[in-house]
């Protein structure tokens, strides 16, 4: 199947649709640019929350999310300090299809895509073409009517 530049795609589990992806080939692993992004403390164990900015209704809109299954790597900088890299596997629709996705968290303030698309998921599932774009939503549009 073959993917252009970009699509719109939906993001169940977040209950958010009609998210704007990137393909970018360019980059092995999937990514969700984050507003914020926090290890908290529950009653039922330690969560992960993230902080989206959507548009809605043409505003950024601030959402938060909860999760309770994340993958955490710690990567000592040069400086001594330490940064965290955070993981989660969610679903996408994409041409119809419920996939599997892990993506990785990246804390962006503004970011021209929420959602970018690598190598890692689109590995054996698409063929890139970055002359066409919306392929994707182009067909759901066409399912709707």
């Amino acid at each position: 199947m073959t993917i252009g530049s970009n699509d719109v795609i939906d993001l169940l589990e977040l209950s958010l649709n009609n998210v704007v992806a990137k393909i970018f080939n360019q980059s092995y692993l999937s990514t969700l640019n984050c507003h914020a992004i926090q290890e908290v403390d529950t009653d039922s164990g330690k969560h992960l929350e993230i902080e989206l900015l959507h548009m809605a209704s043409g505003l950024p809109t601030a959402r938060k999310f909860l999760f309770s299954n994340f993958s955490k790597s710690t990567k000592l900088e040069k400086d001594g300090s330490e940064e965290s890299k955070y993981i989660i596997e969610t679903t996408v629709v994409i041409f119809d299809q419920l996939l599997l996705i892990d993506l990785l968290l990246i804390e962006s303030t503004f970011s021209d895509h929420l959602l970018a698309l690598g190598n890692e998921f689109m590995k054996d599932k698409f063929n890139v073409d970055l002359n066409l774009s919306n392929l994707s939503y182009n067909l759901k549009s066409q399912i709707r009517i």
